[in-house]
């Protein structure tokens, strides 16, 4: 059964629970184990302002306080709206137009050029040390800096050099590369 946070706390104040309204989750299931044990017919009952709150009273009551707690009911016959998909990747002048349209009056302050792609910081220093020809940690850090940049990511290359030192570690504990000092060599294979 699908009750509104609204609903709960209109029928917990009409019951006498005056701080219904800042109940939080596990507060308010707890409570509604409580509601579940009264008389829908009884006197509690009665007190109820309308007919709708009784049929939810009634409906808590046979449900045994079991309840789903949404922020909109959502009819069996009726579809929810699709928000979008997660990994969906648009353009900049897409992004560019949203954003115009979220503002209105202001324009967006920064163009965004070509395909807009997230990168991770650790993606970026992985990337970088894969295949790695022989080369120094300095030189690691900075192109994985580049690349994270590249991909709509801040420059920063103390964070860089945080992910290559991961990346390295991984590497070397996998037998993929050496480190020697600031040297960084492929492992040779045997």
């Amino acid at each position: 059964m699908q009750v509104t946070r609204q609903e709960i706390v209109a029928l917990a104040e009409n019951l006498g629970y005056k701080t219904a309204n800042k109940w939080n989750k596990a507060r308010m299931e707890e409570k509604l184990l409580t509601i579940a044990q009264l008389d829908p017919e009884g006197e509690e009952a009665e007190d109820l302002e309308n007919e709708d709150q009784k049929k939810l009273l009634a409906m808590i009551v046979k449900n045994k306080g079991v309840v789903e707690i949404v922020k909109e009911k959502v009819d069996d016959n009726e579809v929810a709206p699709k928000v979008g998909d997660e990994g969906e990747t648009k353009t900049a002048e897409e992004l560019n137009a949203e954003i115009n349209k979220a503002i209105p009056g202001k324009k967006a302050g920064k163009k965004l050029e070509g395909k807009v792609k997230s990168m991770s910081r650790l993606e970026s220093a992985f990337l970088t040390v894969k295949g790695v020809s022989k080369t120094n940690v300095t030189q690691l850090i900075e192109k994985s800096n580049q690349l994270y940049v590249k991909n709509g990511g801040s420059d920063n290359l103390k964070e860089s050099k945080w992910a290559i030192n991961i990346a390295l570690t991984a590497g070397v504990c996998f037998g993929l590369i050496n480190v020697a000092g600031e040297v960084v060599s492929p492992a040779s294979v045997e």
